[in-house]
């Protein structure tokens, strides 16, 4: 919600500079507050010269919206993303031909050990082309949200670069106009799912606008078969809008006309605080032709400000009209920018660092940046390239969650950053694959529990979506995806968020674990031991599933994690009182951990080293 703010400040601001410490207050209380925003300012991202390239631009964000400012020698472009703005569609076809893991193992134990790749076997070859056939389809997938261009003529402009303070993630691009020096001012509001812009001279002046035109742009990977973006009949003054319609069902079973129940929607819309009109503009042929319905000329030259705000959800909620947008004046500019700040400055009080290595100082700071940019509590869980897209960057792989450590990663860091909110929007990813994982492990497996998926998307899933044996029977990512919330709880020794969210997806996880552990194939004499082995299983991103199952046993990952997310449902058990309600369970799992496999290990020229699998040399160089 917006703070009101005294008219008194943001008059003083008009006729200054703009920067992350206008704020500061002289009391005591406030100087750790005003070091750590501090540290935090000496670590600026800078870039010399147009930064033409996506990956070369400013990134911004809110948590839910993400924004990259790119620049060419003769425009501003800001590419628009959104952790809640997806392809939903999802295919889930061949479900009765996927058959039950004991089905799959049976066939996959007759294969010959002779052969180098399970892939030889025709029967194999033909069922995981089947069991990938879901995947290979281009959805679902973060679904870019446009952009917005800002045009200006080169031959009397020179674009010198952008500076990206991190203090308040404020980006400023550098002009030279006239051997002035020019600076537009980029911000995403820290509250609503919106961006403003405002030009300014080098003392912090308003300054007369540079751009000769604006122009929005729907994303090039849009699909044919989605509805046309659409705008409507008449739009507001200084106003450009396209809203766009994200199909539920698959193209052959969507009627356009018609959609459906489930549809969502975003639109994009772009206000300027001064008039646009219609003018010509010269093709890619020399010719004039007149300005296409998403770009327009600017009327005048009066002080440049500007918003442009994203919305999304249902699209019987996102309508044909602008919504609720703040016409862009400088007033609107300075508040939602003093709103934005401060958040920033609450933000860096909990996890400012001194530091006598820059590097280290610098990559501290940078990253728990975009951390902040791209997580938000209450908005969708980014997935493997959060907020940030455009046309296929940030699409590949589906830009969906791989359990397998790489949704995991961003999230280790909320912990000993100090910022364990940030760590919510994971737990909302567990508890929203719990069912479709229990699911998994009942009809699947025929086993108890979750078997959290090796890929998962945020839309509507019944199934596995990756059922593909040679990396969909990785068992690590069950212990992997829960032990996180074990950690949420350290942590914070929070017993409210352990009783409430935490437990049921560890025990569940221990469920299915200790079940499958206990499997006959799993214990007995052809182990020569008495020890419950994790079997089949597979070590992520190595070998995948070998003729034999060769290195397809005792992951080190696997044990590990394994035991890590026992020991953790041994203590909850004990923190919660739930000792007489969980005995069988309990008593499962001291027995496994009682006849647990050893780590392995292999002999190399330094002695005893650990390796991902038995079986393994030890020179081996492992990619995770």
């Amino acid at each position: 919600m917006h703070k009101q703010f005294n008219l008194f400040f943001i008059s003083a601001v008009l006729i200054v500079h703009i920067s992350c410490d206008n704020a500061k207050e002289d009391n005591s209380d406030s100087i750790n507050k005003i070091v750590s925003v501090e540290r935090a300012r000496l670590h600026p991202i800078e870039y010399k010269g147009p930064a033409v390239d996506f990956f070369d631009g400013a990134l911004l964000g809110n948590g839910g919206l993400g924004a990259v400012v790119t620049t060419r020698p003769d425009a501003v472009i800001i590419r628009f993303g959104h952790n809640n703005v997806w392809d939903i569609r999802i295919a889930e076809n061949n479900k009765d031909k996927i058959g039950t893991f004991r089905e799959i193992f049976e066939k996959v134990k007759k294969i010959p050990e002779s052969y180098e790749r399970l892939e030889e076997d025709s029967w194999y070859q033909e069922y995981i082309k089947m069991a990938r056939e879901n995947y290979a389809k281009p959805y679902p997938r973060p679904f870019p949200c446009g952009s917005i261009l800002l045009g200006f003529d080169r031959r009397g402009i020179e674009l010198l670069g952008h500076r990206l303070d991190i203090s308040c993630g404020l980006c400023e691009v550098n002009f030279l106009v006239d051997e002035k020096q020019v600076v537009l001012q980029i911000f995403t509001d820290m509250n609503a799912d919106q961006l403003w812009m405002r030009l300014v001279d080098q003392d912090g002046n308003l300054q007369e606008n540079i751009f000769d035109r604006v122009k929005i742009m729907p994303d090039p990977s849009t699909p044919d078969e989605f509805p046309k973006w659409s705008i409507p009949i008449e739009l507001p003054q200084g106003v450009l809008f396209f809203r766009q319609v994200l199909p539920y069902e698959e193209p052959e079973k969507y009627n356009k006309a018609e959609g459906h129940l489930k549809d969502r929607a975003f639109r994009l819309t772009a206000m300027m605080n001064s008039k646009l009109e219609n003018n010509t503009r010269i093709d890619w042929y020399g010719n004039e032709k007149l300005m296409e319905p998403l770009e327009r000329g600017f009327v005048s030259r009066e002080p440049f400000v500007a918003t442009v705000k994203l919305d999304e959800g249902l699209s019987s909620k996102v309508d044909q009209s602008c919504g609720n947008i703040t016409n862009p004046n400088n007033e609107a500019f300075l508040k939602s920018f003093e709103n934005s700040r401060k958040i920033w400055e609450e933000y860096w009080n909990h996890s400012a660092v001194k530091l006598e290595d820059d590097f280290l100082e610098r990559t501290w700071y940078q990253n728990l940046y975009f951390l902040n940019c791209a997580v938000k509590a209450g908005v969708t869980c980014p997935g493997l390239f959060a907020n940030w897209s455009y046309n296929k960057i940030g699409t590949a792989w589906h830009g969906d969650y791989h359990m397998n450590y790489n949704t995991q990663q961003p999230f280790w860091v909320t912990f000993s950053s100090n910022h364990v909110d940030k760590n919510l929007p994971y737990v909302e990813l567990v508890e929203y694959l719990l069912p479709v994982s229990r699911k998994w492990a009942k009809e699947y497996y025929n086993l108890r529990g979750a078997y959290f998926p090796h890929t998962a998307y945020p839309v509507e899933m019944t199934m596995n979506s990756y059922p593909v044996p040679t990396w969909g029977w990785e068992i690590c990512e069950t212990p992997w995806t829960v032990q996180g919330l074990w950690w949420h709880y350290l942590y914070t020794m929070d017993e409210e968020f352990l009783r409430q969210r935490a437990f049921v997806p560890i025990k569940e996880a221990v469920l299915f674990l200790v079940d499958y552990m206990k499997r006959s194939e799993a214990r007995g004499k052809q182990w020569g031991d008495d020890n419950y082995h994790i079997f089949p299983t597979v070590p992520p991103e190595l070998y995948g599933l070998k003729p034999g199952f060769k290195y397809n046993y005792d992951c080190l990952v696997d044990l590990t994690l394994t035991k890590f997310v026992f020991n953790a449902y041994l203590k909850a058990v004990k923190i919660l009182g739930h000792e007489e309600d969980e005995k069988q369970l309990l008593s499962d799992v001291q027995d496994i951990l009682t006849n647990f496999p050893d780590y392995p290990m292999a002999e190399s020229k330094y002695g005893k080293v650990f390796v991902s699998v038995p079986g393994e040399h030890a020179d081996v160089v492992y990619n995770v």
